[in-house]
């Protein structure tokens, strides 16, 4: 009951701040999944645009600003930031002024990224960079799919140990 009471709470705490970013000129499109732990520039909202059906990871930070030479010159860079649609942004990924993601794209967990990263293509690494396309990893991770377990099935699964046996004997699982 507590545990819902928390849940509760964050998620009211969260629709508000994001009314406010919205007030401050946030583009914010429909279906967005913000995993706990996001950090969208609030000084700079008016800046950032991300589309329908994006999805980030646990901590992700979309900075529109860089005072990186406040101290140095006076002066902070400000660029404009945009996640194009059903991109998804791996956890604790870093998105820096300057930068537009392309639809369906996949930034890897960890990944600085700056600049241009074109629709259906896999970036990581600090810099980030091009590792390769969503459709060849798709490829890829369709082949090694041994063991499909649909998302329905998984918490009876998981409970009982299966899913623990099949990731011992395949090294993975695969969830649809």
């Amino acid at each position: 009951m507590i545990g819902q009471f928390i849940e509760d709470f964050k998620k009211k705490r969260t629709e508000k701040y994001i009314a406010s970013l919205k007030r401050r000129g946030l583009k914010l499109g429909n279906k967005v999944f913000l995993n706990d732990g996001w950090f969208l520039d609030p000084s700079h909202a008016y800046l950032i645009e991300i589309e329908d059906e994006v999805t980030f990871g646990p901590g992700v930070m979309v900075l529109a600003h860089d005072a990186s030479m406040q101290n140095a010159a006076k002066l902070t860079k400000l660029a404009p930031v945009k996640i194009g649609k059903k991109a998804f942004i791996g956890a604790k990924a870093i998105i820096l002024p300057g930068t537009t993601i392309g639809e369906g794209a996949i930034i890897g967990a960890g990944a600085v990224v700056k600049g241009e990263v074109p629709a259906h293509e896999v970036w990581a690494g600090n810099p980030a960079r091009r590792i390769t396309s969503v459709e060849e990893t798709k490829a890829r991770w369709e082949a090694k799919a041994s063991t499909v377990i649909p998302f329905a099935d998984l918490p009876g699964k998981e409970a009982d140990g299966t899913v623990a046996e099949l990731i011992r004997k395949d090294g993975a699982v695969w969830v649809k």
